[in-house]
């Protein structure tokens, strides 16, 4: 953390016009790989709302298999980010996608936020 205490990303993180800080606390932990994570799982969401909770975090929408976890219909970033919308599916070796009109909302799938904590 800065001395503001916002946190200062190891990588680019979500950023949303909503959030106004990128501070907020998830409530989980695991160290994966040589990297202390920590994540929150906020259950189903839409791709918008999971967005806004990981630039609240200062966080990225990941997957349980950035954790070495398993778990299918989680959101992910999508290549083209114009109403479109993917997930991982098949234990994290595919992935479905919603292609909506201008203004139209995603679907729900389940939302997994974390960073690296150094």
């Amino acid at each position: 953390m800065n001395e503001k205490g916002f946190r200062v990303p190891w990588v680019h993180t979500a950023t949303d016009s909503r959030s106004n800080h990128n501070n907020a606390q998830l409530n989980s932990t695991v160290n994966y790989q040589g990297h202390r994570w920590c994540y929150q799982d906020y259950g189903e969401r839409h791709f918008d709302e999971c967005f806004l909770l990981a630039a609240n975090a200062g966080a990225n929408i990941i997957t349980p298999y950035t954790l070495g976890q398993t778990g299918d219909n989680y959101w992910l970033h999508s290549v083209h980010m114009c109403n479109t919308y993917e997930w991982i599916t098949a234990n994290g070796t595919g992935m479905g996608n919603d292609n909506v009109g201008a203004a139209s909302r995603s679907s729900r799938r389940l939302c997994l936020v974390g960073y690296i904590d150094n």
